[in-house]
């Protein structure tokens, strides 16, 4: 007996010492691949001020990855006893057995890791060894080897505690009774029927990040989107509306306020929020007009809107700067296995269901969390806002190959994907019956260029020369030089971009009122969504910069037939001006711009720094079938560039015979106006 006690010990140390030298081969894959969280993280930090508080995150991260570590080398060793419980044979070479198993159980590690997380940085290690064609003949028959270790186990277990007289089969079978009626009352809870619940309709506002129209199947494009599609089909689709701005929360920030961001004050993506008037925000009057209100998206690092903005539940990654960092280290081949899993959404919250941990977001695990987010029990109608962040650069997932050449291609892929994550949500909303009334909104915050021609509307072709500006003019500064005049990569970046600019709006309405599906081509505005809603509910909007969308609903366009609307950019550094941003680059240029607040966590743009971005923005006025961008020059100057989107002409001459026959002294008199002395002479 004391003998087998030994032994017992003996293994246990043996298989701890073999997990820690697999521990070691992850520590330096990791160092070797993430130069960020040493060296460069180390030079950012003596930008950014990280409060201690940040650190108690990272501790419960190791704190974590070294419990699964423990959980892992325990299941070997109760693994590798009841073998020896079943094989009396094996007695003699317990070691030999436990390391039989240990080795078996990490090579199903890793080949699983490389099966379902492609890009892990532990993929490419393993990859150069596990050949693509051998990989899933490879994973089955682990999984068969596996298996069959599990069931000997079992048996093993069963003929020690029968020879041991102790009933582990009772126990065992109670554990299993257990747990699946625990399963079945969570996935048993009374649905609400919320649109029978109330007369009011559901507000339901479907979002998607980088979302490009031309590539709608809709729009003769490939057809890589049939349910969105299908959804449009039936809507009214507005074609020519654009973002006030193409950065993502200030984009929401005008969405849900009806204000531009000169109005709103929020700029760019994590600008300080003190100044923003929140109580007029569409959710707090929706929750004051007896609405729940609920929100969701799947990444919240630039965008940190949360219940402040009147929202009774949200559903989003944690916000603040553990976000980035967190996020981005959790790539381990042992976490992975339950990252995306319902026990992975409450030990990695800053993982699960995160778009910007790219390597092991799962799209699924998202509408999952929308799920959970739809269950809770309530007679009122809801207004919720779903965003969907997929199709952000870098474009792929935890179950698609990265390419880096092949950005079209990695784009349409995510597209592709983004689509069935919709059709996802439609589903849930049809199970739950929150479509019996409803108002649908199906919109983008912003669109995308990926340095594509067309992608900016200035061809070099179409210029007309004048006296003043013979040569065709740089206004658009350039990362490398690799982007062409009529070319533009990113989002927020340029102005004169429209594939960046131009957004998804439709409206559907699931209601007894009925209203045609039609095609709209009115000029409007992301601003314009609160104000409809508030209109369509018989509810007073106020003043905003907004207007309601309703006339054109019911084909009066007398309000917007000499409308003009706003766009300009957000942050760009040099390093995002390319069209494969790096990332070390623009933290780096960047890192200069943030700092943490000490009671929030949360990253936020330093006051003096938000001066500079606003000194070099891009400004537009879009007018009918004209733009009329002003560009930021060196020598404190603003360079005007007028633009017919119907012919394709431009010019930089607004003392031209072109100039003279567009309202281009109309657009340049709003936009001064409106943003005052945020502009400078005009060159």
């Amino acid at each position: 007996m004391k003998e087998t006690q030994l032994n017992k010990k003996s293994l246990l140390y043996y298989l701890f010492s073999l997990t820690l030298v697999f521990v070691i081969f992850e520590l330096v894959v990791f160092v070797q691949s993430s130069e960020f969280f040493l060296t460069d993280f180390k030079r950012i930090s003596l930008n950014i001020k990280i409060p201690a508080r940040v650190f108690a995150g990272i501790f419960w991260f190791i704190l974590i990855q070294a419990a699964i570590h423990v959980f892992f080398t325990l299941t070997v060793y109760f693994l590798s006893l009841s073998q020896v419980y079943l094989f009396d044979g094996l007695k003699k070479h317990l070691d030999r057995v436990g390391l039989i198993v240990w080795l078996l159980a990490i090579l199903t590690l890793l080949v699983v890791n490389q099966q379902y997380y492609p890009n892990s940085v532990f993929s490419i290690v393993t990859s150069k060894v596990v050949f693509l064609s051998l990989l899933k003949p490879l994973l089955y028959t682990l999984f068969l080897i596996m298996g069959f270790l599990f069931f000997t186990s079992i048996c093993g277990l069963l003929k020690y505690s029968l020879q041991r007289s102790f009933n582990f089969t009772i126990i065992l079978l109670f554990a299993v009774a257990a747990a699946m009626l625990f399963q079945y009352s969570r996935n048993s809870k009374p649905l609400v029927n919320v649109s029978k619940a109330s007369q009011a309709p559901n507000i339901i506002i479907i979002g998607f990040d980088s979302f490009r129209t031309d590539f709608l199947g809709l729009n003769g494009k490939v057809n890589i989107t049939p349910h969105i599609d299908a959804f449009l089909k039936d809507s009214i689709l507005f074609t020519n509306s654009y973002t006030p701005i193409a950065r993502t929360f200030p984009a929401w920030v005008s969405i849900l306020t009806g204000n531009y961001p000169k109005t709103s004050g929020i700029r760019f993506n994590l600008a300080d929020q003190a100044g923003l008037d929140k109580t007029q925000a569409l959710p707090v009057i929706l929750k004051n007009n007896g609405y729940r209100t609920l929100y969701a998206i799947d990444d919240a690092s630039f965008s940190n809107i949360d219940e402040s903005f009147g929202f009774d539940a949200i559903s989003t990654p944690p916000i603040g700067f553990s976000g980035f960092l967190l996020a981005s280290i959790n790539d381990f081949p042992m976490s992975n296995l339950v990252l995306n899993s319902k026990i992975g959404q409450y030990i990695f919250p800053h993982s699960y269901a995160n778009r910007s941990a790219v390597r092991t977001y799962s799209p699924s695990s998202y509408t999952n969390k929308i799920n959970k987010l739809l269950l809770e029990k309530d007679s009122k109608p809801i207004l919720l806002t779903a965003h969907f962040c997929l199709l952000h650069y870098p474009y792929y997932w935890a179950g698609s190959k990265f390419k880096k050449s092949a950005t079209l291609e990695q784009y349409l892929s995510a597209l592709q994907k983004v689509d069935r994550q919709f059709k996802h949500l439609i589903d849930l909303l049809n199970e739950r019956q929150l479509l019996n009334n409803a108002l649908v909104f199906v919109i983008s915050d912003h669109g995308e260029a990926i340095n594509l021609v067309g992608d900016r509307i200035t061809e070099n072709k179409s210029y007309l020369p004048s006296k003043s500006y013979e040569q065709l003019p740089q206004f658009y500064l350039t990362h490398g030089g690799n982007i062409a005049l009529n070319s533009s990569v990113g989002h927020g970046t340029d102005v004169l971009s429209v594939t960046q600019n131009n957004t998804l709006f439709a409206m559907r309405f699931f209601s007894s009122a009925s209203y045609k599906p039609k095609k709209v081509d009115s000029l409007i505005s992301l601003v314009d969504l609160k104000p409809t809603v508030l209109d369509f509910l018989g509810i007073d909007y106020g003043a905003t910069d907004g207007v309601t969308l309703m006339p054109l609903v019911h084909d009066i366009d007398k309000t917007f037939i000499n409308r003009s609307v706003f766009v300009e950019t957000g942050f760009s550094p040099a390093a995002i001006l390319t069209t494969y941003p790096n990332t070390r680059d623009l933290l780096f240029q960047g890192a200069n711009y943030f700092h943490v607040d000490k009671k929030t966590l949360r990253l936020k743009v330093k006051p003096d720094m938000g001066e500079l971005i606003i000194s070099s923005k891009q400004y537009a006025s879009y007018h009918k079938n004209w733009i009329l961008a002003l560009y930021p020059k060196e020598d404190n100057k603003m360079l005007p560039v007028l633009v017919n989107t119907k012919t394709g002409y431009w010019s930089v001459d607004l003392n031209s015979d072109f100039a003279n026959n567009s309202p281009a002294d109309l657009m340049l008199d709003e936009l001064q106006e409106f943003f005052g002395s945020e502009l400078k002479e005009i060159s």
